[in-house]
């Protein structure tokens, strides 16, 4: 008897960790920042990821919606650049070494390297 009662607690623990883990932004898990060039100093080729939002070069773009399916979430953004906003939207992949692949409306398809979990 309490082995079963042990493997339905197993399965509570998990299914409590998947739905943990559906509701946290993949900007939760990617936080720090990246860069398409090389690391080192900050670059028009940079992206730095924050509770969120995500900040390209010259422009800020925070998190209006998300739908997230493990470590890939397509993102509605509104964006701010130079006085202006505009919405776009973006597919971020995260890979298992820590890199990051954005896709958004405008065109933009870049793999970033981890650089630091530091702004």
């Amino acid at each position: 008897m309490k082995p079963i009662s042990l493997t339905l607690s197993i399965s509570g623990l998990l299914l409590l960790s998947s739905q943990v883990l559906a509701e946290r932004s993949i900007t939760d898990d990617a936080y720090g920042t990246y860069s398409a060039s090389g690391c080192g100093s900050l670059t028009d080729q940079s992206l730095v990821v924050s509770k969120g939002a995500l900040m390209f070069h010259e422009s800020y773009c925070e998190i209006v919606s998300e739908a997230r399916d493990g470590m890939e979430s397509s993102l509605a953004l509104l964006c701010s650049s130079e006085g202006e906003e505009y919405d776009i939207t973006a597919q971020v992949s995260a890979y298992m070494n820590g890199n990051l692949l954005v896709e958004t409306s405008e065109g933009l398809s870049n793999i970033y390297e981890f650089c630091s979990d530091s702004h």
